[in-house]
């Protein structure tokens, strides 16, 4: 009834709208294309924290080619596209599935839609309505594609967005809608003035079938100020039907730019399960949370794995801190050098190689991450990353204990 209720408003504000509507051009369809695409190398080492196992080690060659494609049928209405193909270099002999079209013969059929949906005006109303991505508190809660709509009304400095967004369709059968599972999101955006924006944002995750009520209240602030800027986030985590519950996540950060070098750092927190704690603690989204940061710990440029027991992009039982610098001795050439610490806001309990406990430990790690960038020419770039991490005893797994380390390169290319 709840679904129902807001889909009858979402249409009846659309066709509200639609009454006083302005003309739209006719002029003919246009089209824009764009892309993107890389190929990467790499080699990850004993990201178990143990060098006996080599469960998570791995070298490898991967290509991403995205494709865009938008026809703008007029000033007000456009369809919007994106596609993505994906490939390992060779069989995949752990999955022969999974090799994608870069076996030899490269016949694969790996390809995906991405984005695919309607993007029209209606008034000072925005609709887009289909597949589609969307970045909320920068990734701590949603960084993802999904299926949905966003609905944005425009009025001077202030924006203010309605998202609706299908996780789970129950679909057909006794009882089945009872295991829709759905985000319902208010995201307004406000422009204080040229250097402060401020964007606070309601996020409610709904199932019916588990009594899942969980609602997200945060905000981001970002502000310009001379060469110097500063973000923060902030969310608070509660269960409708458990007053008990709650989690919480943190995190401030911020950039100065000297000219040819620049200094950056940010820290994170976000709340765990403690074991002796029965009620809910751990800062947990149920889909969509991505935030790269370390490249060991964090997912990074070659976001295959992470080191064990790292929560990786998904941010819940951490405290992580970065500081680094940026060079640019010439036009081409980058160089980011960057530190992470990060420990685990509550103890776990480690298991060794046979799944025997060895105690309750927090520490994940000191990071040094090198990232070297060269423009071969105009939309060719060239990265070179090296990541060393000195693991701390949260990470290490087994008896043979040795720091994780990763090599790759990466060549990409867009238009």
């Amino acid at each position: 009834m709840k679904r129902l209720s807001i889909m009858i408003v979402l249409l009846t504000i659309c066709l509200s709208f639609s009454i006083s509507m302005a003309e739209t051009s006719t002029s003919g369809i246009g089209h824009e294309f764009g892309g993107y695409w890389r190929t990467r190398g790499y080699m990850m080492r004993n990201f178990t924290g143990e060098s006996n196992t080599g469960d998570l080690d791995m070298s490898l060659i991967d290509t991403r080619t995205r494709l865009y494609y938008t026809a703008v049928i007029n000033d007000n209405l456009k369809l919007v596209n994106k596609f993505e193909m994906n490939a390992y270099w060779g069989d995949n002999r752990a999955d022969a599935s999974s090799s994608g079209y870069g076996d030899f013969g490269t016949d694969g059929k790996d390809f995906q839609i991405k984005h695919t949906y309607a993007d029209f005006n209606i008034g000072c109303m925005n609709a887009k309505i289909g597949a589609q991505g969307r970045v909320l508190a920068r990734g701590f809660l949603i960084d993802d594609d999904f299926a949905g709509a966003v609905l944005t009304c425009q009025t001077g400095p202030l924006s203010l967005p309605f998202m609706w967004a299908k996780i789970d369709e129950g679909f057909a059968g006794k009882d089945a809608n009872e295991g829709d599972f759905d985000y319902y999101g208010f995201l307004p955006e406000l422009k204080i003035n040229d250097n402060i924006q401020l964007n606070p944002y309601v996020l409610f995750a709904y199932k019916q079938a588990s009594e899942t009520e969980i609602y997200f209240l945060g905000s981001d602030l970002d502000m310009n100020m001379g060469p110097m800027s500063l973000w923060l986030t902030v969310i608070w985590e509660g269960y409708a039907n458990d007053s008990h519950a709650y989690a919480y996540l943190g995190a401030v950060g911020g950039n100065v730019d000297l000219g040819m070098a620049g200094i950056h750092a940010q820290t994170f927190y976000a709340s765990g399960q403690c074991n002796s704690d029965s009620d809910k603690r751990a800062f947990f989204v149920p889909a969509g949370q991505s935030y790269y940061w370390g490249e060991i710990m964090g997912y990074g440029t070659f976001d295959e794995l992470y080191s064990n027991n790292s929560p990786g992009d998904r941010i819940s039982n951490i405290w992580a801190t970065n500081v680094g610098a940026t060079l640019k001795p010439m036009a081409k050439l980058s160089v980011s050098f960057d530190l992470w610490y990060a420990v685990l806001a509550e103890d776990i309990m480690v298991t060794d190689l046979n799944d025997r406990e060895r105690g309750s430990e927090d520490e994940l790690g000191l990071e040094a991450d090198l990232k070297v960038t060269y423009q071969l020419m105009d939309n060719l770039d060239l990265d070179v990353v090296l990541a060393y991490l000195i693991a701390g005893d949260a990470t290490y797994k087994g008896r043979y204990e040795e720091d994780p380390y990763e090599i790759g390169t990466q060549l990409s290319l867009s238009f």
